[in-house]
């Protein structure tokens, strides 16, 4: 199992920190979160660049990256927040390159209640987005794994059926899905269904617990999923990318990365 944490999970510390922290406790596959206070591309000068991939290659870390999030839609009926929201995807598509990351992990964004019936709605400006997302990531090399976030009825993504028909419309190998078993978990679905129906289009997994009610991001084994049986399917089914554990625990991120990975990897 290709078992790696973001350095979200310390986000309290500066991204060199994150860095070290993971790889001292003993992992070789990373997410870097790519916004404030960790690594926004547009922060990043060729010689902060150089020196963070220096790091990673010193610990022999292979990376995922995370795009901005926050504040960013792709499905944005503001064309200058749509505009912007893919800039900043794109930054980051090319500081995963960069970083020779194999997956950028992006946000798809929700409805606008104003969207006229049969008429461009937030799917078709997601679509639109993608579209020039992908032209960038063909060219170079990096995957782009659309995550199931946000979550709730407005969501563009809002159940695995249409997220999978999403897919299936682009239908390009660059595009697969990130699977946030917890997010999956949350919107009312069986997460084991959830990644069971992604079949092919699975490229990338963020792990982590919620009871249900709120997302919490707590340590695996502090809500309900059920790990065991989703973890045993894709280990027999031929998925190869990595689990990524994305908790959020601030006053003791080590114990409770280590609490998390002693609740699915058993000896």
């Amino acid at each position: 199992m290709k078992l790696g944490v973001s350095t979200s999970v310390f986000l309290r510390q500066s991204i060199e920190e994150a860095i070290e922290s993971i790889a001292d406790l003993g992992f070789r596959y990373i997410e870097i979160w790519g916004e404030y206070p960790h690594l926004w591309a547009r922060d990043y000068d060729a010689a902060s660049t150089k020196k963070l991939i220096k790091l990673l290659n010193k610990y022999g870390l292979s990376s995922t990256y995370h795009a901005p999030c926050h504040d960013i839609d792709l499905s944005s009926v503001n064309y200058g927040i749509w505009q912007e929201s893919l800039r900043q995807t794109i930054e980051a598509l090319e500081m995963a390159s960069e970083l020779n990351s194999d997956v950028l992990v992006v946000h798809a964004g929700q409805y606008y209640p104003g969207d006229p019936p049969g008429g461009e709605c937030g799917r078709g400006r997601v679509i639109k987005a993608l579209e020039q997302i992908i032209r960038r990531a063909e060219a170079l090399g990096v995957a782009i794994g659309l995550e199931n976030c946000p979550i709730g009825p407005f969501s563009v993504l809002n159940t695995v059926t249409c997220f999978k028909d999403l897919l299936e419309d682009i239908n390009h190998p660059f595009l697969g899905a990130t699977v946030d078993l917890g997010h999956a978990y949350l919107n009312g679905e069986d997460p084991l269904h959830y990644v069971k129906q992604m079949g092919s289009h699975l490229k990338h997994i963020h792990l982590n617990d919620n009871e249900g009610d709120d997302d919490t991001h707590v340590p695996l084994g502090r809500g309900h999923v059920d790990f065991k049986g989703i973890l045993d399917h894709l280990q027999h089914s031929g998925y190869e990318g990595s689990y990524i554990m994305e908790i959020w625990c601030p006053d003791n991120p080590s114990q409770a990365v280590i609490e998390s990975r002693d609740h699915i990897v058993k000896d």
